[in-house]
């Protein structure tokens, strides 16, 4: 297991979301590890993955215990996605996001955020205990909130 998906793995529980999934390889991941994952992303192909936006999320308030978003942020609407994502997190739910400290070069649309700028976009969502983290290959940074 990476060292990324041990510090993400501790920031979980229950019912997860995860957020820009792609293949599913980290929502298989998590329901191996006992988690009941399912995962979302506009080009979703996993088994457990459903084809939807962060933005406009296909659930019920409150429905999940944990959303992680892995590598995803910077492909979205930031503040949209994450006021979508407070919504459906329970009371008392964490968020987990890594994503690029300075940004790979893979030739779609990207928007790269500072600490500050992702801090204040949690903060503005309605997330608080904001804890920010780095990866042991420090190019990728990883946040955790609480709702």
């Amino acid at each position: 297991m990476s060292e990324i998906y041990r510090m993400i793995l501790e920031c979980l529980s229950g019912r997860v979301l995860e957020i820009g999934c792609g293949s599913g390889r980290l929502t298989d991941f998590l329901n191996e590890k006992g988690l009941d994952a399912t995962g979302l992303d506009p080009y979703a192909y996993g088994s457990n993955c459903i084809r939807a936006y962060a933005e406009e999320l296909p659930f019920d308030d409150g429905e999940f215990d944990s959303i992680v978003s892995v590598k995803s942020l910077h492909h979205t609407e930031a503040p949209k996605a994450l006021r979508e994502a407070l919504r459906v997190l329970k009371k008392g739910g964490r968020i987990c996001i890594a994503d690029w400290v300075f940004g790979a070069q893979t030739g779609i649309p990207e928007r790269y955020f500072t600490h500050d700028e992702i801090r204040k976009m949690l903060s503005d969502a309605g997330f608080g205990s904001i804890e920010f983290m780095e990866s042991p290959e420090r190019d990728i940074f990883i946040v955790r909130a609480i709702k």
